[in-house]
């Protein structure tokens, strides 16, 4: 955060984030419950991606709760903050693998992109 940013600001520019998993997600619950129209009723693979549809929904409509609350923050006062409060070795480690987490993240989901898009040349006429 820059130090003339405000916390809400810095809050409402990163609801990007949770705005692009509920997107995510609502689309690949709409996937699997197109996917379960194919699978008998009375198989348990139907209960399973109607089960997982509606915990990627849930999930889905979490992320864009919070996205939308934080939009809402980018009008707080800037927040005086004492820098003697916080240990700073804690603060850089903490940085350090939450930048390991987003880039491991990152790999995942170029990943399962790639995947996608081997299923759909599999799926071109």
């Amino acid at each position: 955060m820059h130090q003339h940013e405000s916390i809400g600001k810095e809050l409402a520019e990163g609801a990007v984030i949770p705005e692009q998993v509920a997107v995510l997600f609502a689309h690949v619950a709409s996937n699997m419950r197109e996917h379960a129209k194919g699978v008998d009723t009375a198989n348990p693979g139907h209960a399973a991606l109607i089960a997982v549809a509606d915990g990627y929904e849930a999930i889905s409509a979490e992320a864009q709760r919070v996205c939308n609350y934080m939009r809402t923050l980018d009008r707080l006062p800037v927040t005086p903050h004492d820098a003697s409060a916080r240990d700073r070795n804690a603060l850089a480690s903490w940085m350090q693998e939450k930048v390991a987490i987003q880039r491991s993240f990152a790999k995942l989901l170029n990943e399962h992109a790639e995947q996608s898009e081997r299923a759909l040349r599999e799926l071109a006429p």
